[in-house]
């Protein structure tokens, strides 16, 4: 990644343990994306939380593509339910990105650019990967604004249905998370990682994402806009 080196050297007092899992890298820096308490066994040192959720999610990246989990004529239906969750990793680096630290020895410019590189790569492959079908609300509004070079604003009727449907998925997921762990213990929660509640999860996740990533696409390009523009006065003076 283009500035992850810095954050290398800034961050080296948060060394990585040798021998961790995918699963558990991929975990501790989604957390962070997310802003949701880490597990006390995960957690980064707090001031290079940022940079450290960066270099992890950078790494799981890189072991996703080195297993070749996920293959260019695949649908999601193709796709096993304990691997959905990488799909989102692109998403989520894009986030942590938006939240990198201002002052940074890096142009917020180029920040913002791989923002907005990650958060289309995210949405190309739910495109690619038909996760949204044509014809539904999320379908058309990829095919729309994926490839466009400056994304459209959402409709207020469009606006609505998303805030609408994202309060749906946010107390579905928090249904599922609480019936996990009334019910359930960490063994069998961990057998149960490719089960029918575990994939309806993720793909609410998904969903999420997309809402989300949509969204950023065009605040993102207005910021890349804003910099480039600032930039160039800057150098004509």
């Amino acid at each position: 990644f283009f500035f992850l080196d810095f954050f290398f050297m800034a961050s080296s007092a948060a060394s990585q343990p040798p021998g961790e899992s995918l699963r558990d890298i991929f975990t501790r820096a989604r957390h962070v994306a997310c802003d949701e308490p880490l597990p006390a066994s995960l957690a980064p040192d707090e001031p290079y939380a940022t940079m450290q959720a960066l270099r992890d999610m950078d790494k799981a990246r890189a072991m996703v593509n080195s297993l070749d989990l996920f293959s260019t004529n695949e649908s999601i239906e193709d796709v096993a339910t304990r691997d959905l969750m990488y799909l989102l990793a692109p998403h989520y680096m894009s986030l942590l990105l938006q939240m990198a630290p201002v002052d940074i020895a890096i142009p917020r410019s180029r920040v913002v650019s791989q923002a907005l590189t990650t958060s289309r790569e995210f949405l190309s492959t739910c495109e690619r990967m038909r996760i949204f079908p044509p014809g539904t609300p999320l379908g058309d509004a990829l095919e729309r604004d994926v490839h466009a070079a400056a994304p459209p604003p959402a409709q207020r009727e469009e606006k609505i249905a998303r805030f609408r449907r994202a309060k749906e998925i946010r107390a579905r997921l928090e249904a599922l998370r609480s019936g996990r762990l009334s019910d359930e213990s960490d063994d069998a929660s961990e057998s149960g990682e490719d089960g029918e509640e575990a994939r309806e999860a993720w793909m609410l996740e998904l969903e999420l994402a997309a809402q989300t990533a949509l969204d950023n696409l065009g605040l993102l390009k207005q910021e890349a806009d804003l910099l480039e523009e600032r930039e160039r006065l800057t150098n004509e003076e």
